[in-house]
């Protein structure tokens, strides 16, 4: 009898404890629900892109989301190719940014109207967040040119260039350089994954935004680039501005000359000469191999003269080229 009660016992400990466990869960399940989205302002809206941004509370379970968007009046982008992610369970919300457009399409158009939402799933449910607009500029786009580089010591070089700013200061201006090999192989950026590979070093131009001003004049920037291997290169002037990003066109080949090496000052001890810029090519005269005869009028009186001209009958062909080359026939 003693034992029969101890098992009973024990039976009603463990249903009690299963009793308590269902009734957890049962408080969980009931706590989690479909997740909730909260919008923020897009930034920065530029002429050809914008940076969308949104908050999403996961309502303690895994959540999968996409952002969807197209001009206003038009469809959303097709839903192959979603802006997609998935946020981990948890009981707070997540602050995303997604930058329009992805690497696999084209730009925004310029002051144009777009619509965007968000739709965001989980175990609970779906919540289709509301439709969002935004407008994109249309300022004016900066203007590049890259001037020249030139070797300035042993492993030195400056570069020089102009802006013109079209009525809009700058927030960015560097001048970029690339070794030839790259350049020939990739330029100076090329897509990559989901964004946009860039290469080589770049330098901030020394002149400052509010020294290059806003106003619609070419204006000359310069910077200064150090420990450069000897080599040929290329470089370009590019930055940006609140509207639009700009570069120069093409690049611009240098060369840092092999004769200044370990990056000793010219002149000095184990350092290469005092550094002289590469001066115009030296004008090469025509070579002429032998003067041209003077030409003389009238017929040879002397016998002398005539048994000269009988001896040198002969060569007249051969010299036949020469008197073309002189003028003569």
């Amino acid at each position: 009898m003693t034992d029969t009660l101890r098992q009973m016992k024990r039976a009603l400990a463990f249903l009690f404890v299963l009793a308590i466990a269902v009734s957890a869960s049962a408080g969980v399940a009931a706590a989690a629900g479909a997740p909730a989205i909260e919008y923020g302002t897009p930034s920065p809206i530029r002429n050809h892109e914008a940076t969308l941004r949104f908050a999403i509370d996961p309502e303690g379970l895994e959540t999968s989301y996409e952002v969807m968007y197209g001009e206003v009046g038009e469809s959303y982008r097709p839903l192959h190719e979603p802006l997609d992610g998935v946020l981990p369970a948890g009981d707070d919300p997540v602050s995303l940014a997604k930058q329009l457009p992805v690497f696999f399409e084209g730009p925004l158009q310029a002051g144009t109207e777009y619509h965007w939402r968000v739709v965001a799933k989980n175990a609970s449910g779906e919540t289709v967040g509301s439709d969002q607009v935004f407008t994109t500029t249309n300022g004016p786009k900066p203007t590049f040119v890259s001037v020249e580089a030139t070797q300035t010591g042993p492993d030195t070089v400056t570069f020089t260039g102009t802006v013109d700013p079209e009525g809009a200061p700058l927030t960015g201006c560097r001048f970029r350089f690339v070794d030839a090999e790259t350049f020939h192989y990739a330029g100076f950026e090329k897509a990559e994954g989901e964004g946009v590979a860039r290469f080589g070093r770049t330098v901030p131009c020394e002149e400052s935004a509010a020294e290059i001003g806003s106003g619609t004049e070419p204006v000359t920037v310069h910077a200064e680039a150090d420990e450069i291997k000897p080599g040929e290169y290329f470089f370009r002037l590019e930055g940006e501005n609140a509207y639009e990003d700009a570069t120069a066109f093409g690049g611009v080949s240098f060369n840092v000359s092999p004769d200044f090496g370990g990056g000793e000052p010219p002149g000095s001890p184990g350092g290469g000469p005092p550094f002289q810029p590469p001066g115009p090519p030296a004008e090469v005269p025509p070579v002429q191999s032998k003067p041209c005869p003077q030409a003389h009028r009238g017929k040879a009186r002397t016998a002398k003269a005539h048994g000269k001209k009988r001896k040198l009958g002969h060569r007249r062909a051969a010299k036949h080229t020469r008197g073309k080359a002189c003028g003569r026939r």
